[in-house]
């Protein structure tokens, strides 16, 4: 099985993982077929007038825009485009943009006001569906939803947080987002650790922060690797724009206070606090200083790309890697292709407990992930009904299976297959494989579609984790471990609206403070700063930068979201 690129957007944000994927081949093998387990219907639904895919009896012409990735050769000419328009009874009128300045694309059709019925593949923060919703040039989905959308309804009441993050603050729902279910990237800030080294050593996977300094000691002093060499990188990580997950100081700091590397945000007796001025945070960091004092931790893990530390998991001499944050393990050992079988002896490590019993995990299904789907004031009654149809038929299993996977990707699984939870499986990647390298037109791949975690869990998978094909079986069995140990509900931050007349400054504000938490977490932990000396101006540093007013404006969209 090869591996297939996948945008998550939750966060949030936008993740972007790496998800074990592929195939194609004919889909006469029943791919249409109905599999309830799966918890989605099996294609549209026949609402109001199916054949012609509005109200009127006319064939119905849908104006459209979307991002095009590099692989897609045409929207128009494409057989998933044709699929929709036979199933439906409408045309679809695509304009597209590279994939890279689709967003600045989609920016100048609204300002100009030259903007199709629908943006199918678009990419629309909180902010824009609030601005283009109260302009009125997003129209509110709630009727549509209701009257001609019953998978998408489904959706919005089975997804946890789902319909209230997408509820604006005057009750609309102007947008819709792309989901694909991946469990494991509900928890992105995972630890991946070395048990050949563990057990070489005769160790045991550690359970809190005092044995896991013991084993990056074991790992640095008593070689591990056998070679009788010192050569042995105890703990590493890397840099990557936009996300701490790959910085070990994330999945750590959770032993001692919740970390939302996102925000730095949290929830107390309902007041939004900061979390990086506590004293959990402080405690945090002295005992990550002490690991990199010790020679426990990588300097590397603090600049390197992920070319850096690949090159260290995978060093072509001897395994020199104890372990390492991501979230996932293919990120930094390599599993598909050219492969000597190492990524085998990484396994997740589940959240560590701390000296004072906290036990905490990175979260991210709070985070709604921005919007793909709107339907503009262009479009009429027909027209609307149609555009709607579009979107649940890609919030179906079939519908989402051939955004997924393409059209001819993917099969029904045999009675026989399991599933990545080890429950029985629903599909399959159909036989042959597609070429995702390949130019391709079966395939939109514009991030819109949802596909439930039933769905997502039960593609067919090897339940051995020790071969490439029960990769997605490990990365679930890792995955479990940090189920529960987020923070309750009630302290999460939810994934709020805010004003459209004070996005600029949030945006502003909390590029600044993001910056400063984290430039300045990396000097303590390196000793340029000193936890006790300079911990006071540190706190000073974040009011100084706005933080009682990044506060206050979090606040004002936190009350108004309880509200609704």
């Amino acid at each position: 099985m090869k591996k297939r690129l996948v945008k998550w957007a939750v966060v949030w944000l936008a993740l972007v993982t790496v998800l074990a994927g592929c195939s194609s081949n004919s889909n006469d093998s029943g791919n249409n077929g109905g599999d309830q387990a799966s918890g989605q219907s099996d294609g549209a639904a026949a609402t109001g007038s199916q054949a012609s895919g509005g109200t009127s009896g006319k064939k119905v012409v849908v104006t459209a825009f979307s991002s095009q990735g590099p692989r897609i050769t045409s929207f128009n000419d494409n057989t998933m485009t044709q699929k929709i328009e036979q199933k439906l009874g409408i045309d679809i009128d695509f304009k597209t943009a590279p994939q890279d300045g689709a967003k600045d694309k989609q920016n100048l059709l609204l300002a100009s006001g030259d903007y199709p019925a629908a943006f199918i593949g678009g990419d629309f923060s909180k902010v824009d569906q609030l601005k283009y919703g109260t302009m009125g040039v997003f129209l509110p989905l709630n009727d549509l939803i209701d009257q001609y959308a019953p998978n998408v309804k489904q959706a919005l009441e089975e997804v946890p947080g789902l319909k209230e993050g997408l509820t604006a603050p005057d009750g609309n729902i102007y947008a819709l987002p792309g989901l694909d279910g991946c469990d494991h990237c509900m928890y992105p800030a995972k630890l991946w650790l070395n048990k050949q080294w563990l057990d070489n050593l005769h160790l045991a996977m550690p359970t809190t922060t005092d044995e896991f300094e013991k084993v990056l000691e074991a790992f640095k002093n008593n070689d591990p690797n056998g070679n009788g060499k010192a050569d042995e990188i105890p703990l590493s990580g890397y840099v990557q724009s936009g996300s701490q997950w790959s910085n070990p100081v994330t999945f750590l700091m959770n032993a001692f206070v919740y970390d939302n590397p996102t925000n730095y945000l949290q929830v107390k007796d309902g007041k939004v606090d900061l979390v990086a001025d506590e004293d959990g945070w402080k405690q945090g960091l002295s005992y990550i200083h002490d690991l990199y004092n010790k020679g426990l931790i990588d300097p590397a893990a603090f600049t390197q790309n992920l070319e850096g530390i690949q090159q260290e998991a995978n060093n072509p001499d001897e395994v020199i890697l104890g372990a390492f944050s991501d979230l996932w393990n293919g990120d930094v050992v390599t599993i598909y292709g050219d492969s000597d079988g190492r990524w085998a002896n990484y396994f997740g490590v589940a959240p560590l407990k701390g000296p004072n019993g906290k036990q905490y995990a990175t979260y991210t299904e709070d985070a709604v992930p921005g919007g793909k789907f709107a339907i503009t004031d262009k479009a009429d009654k027909d027209q609307q009904v149609a555009a709607i149809k579009i979107a649940d038929y890609l919030f179906s299993k079939e519908g989402a299976l051939d955004a997924f996977q393409g059209v001819d990707g993917w099969i029904d699984a045999t009675a026989d297959q399991k599933g990545i939870d080890g429950k029985a499986a629903i599909w399959d990647t159909a036989p042959g494989g597609m070429d995702w390298e390949a130019p391709s037109k079966s395939i939109w791949e514009n991030g819109f579609y949802y596909m439930s975690k039933e769905l997502y869990l039960g593609q067919a998978v090897s339940q051995d984790i020790n071969v490439q094909d029960g990769n997605e079986t490990r990365l679930y069995q890792a995955n479990e471990q940090y189920v529960g140990h987020e923070p309750p509900k009630e302290e999460r931050l939810p994934d709020v609206f805010i004003d459209p007349s004070q996005a600029q400054t949030v945006a502003e504000l909390q590029t600044t403070i993001n910056n400063y938490i984290e430039q300045s977490e990396v000097q303590f932990i390196l000793g340029k700063k000193d936890l006790n000396k300079d911990w006071d101006a540190y706190v000073q540093g974040l009011k100084d930068l706005g933080a009682d007013k990044y506060l206050g404006i979090y606040q004002d969209a936190y009350d108004k979201d309880k509200s609704k």
